[in-house]
């Protein structure tokens, strides 16, 4: 997983453009090791009050079309999710996983509360009875 907030800043005199090709640029260099590895490099899409890279699944999931690399992928962090994204959890499941986006779904509230104190149900981004990739994932 590829989150953290400070290594996706934007220096002082550079521009959001010129910081996010770099952070591109640096996906894509681990995309052959990852590779040789057998493992997948996600990307998480954090919110805004975090960074201010790479705030939403759709920044996300350019970035991984971009770099076409198997081993590169994203995932969901409902909680970021949940402060930044238009739609419902359960509509990002069904739309970026399909397309093979998502690697990996963290289940955490956007309250960032310990387990059990959730303000809203995290169990709403968990697969319908329609979408069998997820159902399976989640089995």
């Amino acid at each position: 997983m590829h989150g953290s907030p400070h290594q996706r800043r934007v220096d002082p005199g550079e521009t959001r453009g010129a910081a996010l090709a770099r952070a591109q640029e640096s996906f894509a260099a681990v995309a052959g090791r990852a590779e040789k590895a057998g493992v997948l490099y996600c990307i998480e899409a954090l919110s805004a009050e975090q960074t201010p890279l790479i705030n939403t699944l759709e920044e996300a999931a350019r970035i991984v079309k971009e770099i076409n690399s198997p081993s590169v992928r994203s995932m969901l962090d409902c909680s970021a999710a949940g402060r930044m994204e238009r739609q419902p959890l359960a509509a990002l499941v069904d739309r970026w996983l399909p397309q093979g986006v998502i690697a990996h779904v963290q289940l955490n509230d956007r309250n960032r509360q310990g387990r059990g104190r959730a303000s809203r149900n995290s169990r709403r981004c968990l697969p319908r009875s329609g979408n069998t990739a997820m159902a399976a994932t989640w089995r």
